[in-house]
């Protein structure tokens, strides 16, 4: 597809063989790139987007794979702001019988806003203030409170500290 000015802004592609898969490719007015995503059935999809100043805008890729345990489904997945600063960072693994996700949110300036950690029914969280100092952390276990959960202070004292077991 080309625009009014003759500029091509986006194109198409199937693959050879059906199982190689599609390659789409879009362009701004000016002919920068704005997106790429090729997608190989049952295997892999990769997308990338950018935003019109050149710099990446996010990034999501997506993996199959089979293997002796079963067939496992890997998607990670980044998200930047205007000025390249990273926003976000999230990867998950799923399988028969498991599930692990990790996540990380960052707040403008860069600094980590809040970090999770599954893993099957356990999980794990911390949550930061502006300045980069963790004001919370704690773990569940089946969606319960279960083990530490400490609140901090800014200056990164701990303020509340207890122990749970399964809630």
């Amino acid at each position: 597809v080309w625009n009014a000015k003759g500029v091509l802004i986006e194109e198409f592609d199937i693959l050879a063989q059906r199982d190689y898969g599609t390659f789409h490719k879009k362009w701004f007015e000016d002919g920068k790139v704005q997106s790429i995503k090729y997608n190989q059935p049952k295997k892999d999809t990769t997308y990338v987007e950018y935003f019109n100043n050149g710099k990446m805008a996010r990034l999501n890729m997506t993996v199959e794979a089979t293997n002796p345990a079963g067939k496992r489904t890997t998607v990670s997945s980044k998200e930047w702001n205007f000025n390249g600063v990273l926003l976000s960072e999230v990867s998950s693994t799923s399988g028969q019988d498991f599930n692990e996700y990790s996540g990380k949110i960052f707040q403008e300036n860069g600094e980590l806003k809040s970090f999770i950690f599954s893993k099957n029914k356990e999980r794990f969280e911390e949550t930061y203030a502006r300045n980069g100092i963790k004001v919370k952390s704690l773990q569940r276990l089946d969606g319960l409170l279960n083990g530490h959960y400490q609140t901090f202070d800014s200056l990164g004292n701990i303020l509340i500290r207890f122990n749970y077991s399964k809630g």
